[in-house]
């Protein structure tokens, strides 16, 4: 690697270890685990956490999205 955070390199990696569709398991995955944060956020006891923790969430939804979107270098 000679740039940080080069996400070729990232994606090169990932093939040789088996995973050629980086883009989309990572968009997969952090879905996932954004609805089970935000789903864990909206049955927690404290009302805080409920009230803060689903818009924080959801406030950063589409601000990770967008990052995986770029993993391939074409955006859609």
């Amino acid at each position: 690697m000679t740039e940080s955070f080069d996400l070729k390199d990232l994606s090169a990696r990932l093939e040789a270890k088996g995973l050629p569709a980086v883009e989309g398991v990572a968009k997969l995955a952090v879905t996932e685990i954004l609805d089970w944060a935000s789903e864990s956020c909206a049955i927690h006891d404290n009302p805080l956490v409920k009230a803060i923790g689903v818009m924080a969430v959801e406030t950063v939804r589409p601000l990770i999205l967008e990052q995986v979107d770029k993993i391939d270098g074409v955006q859609s």
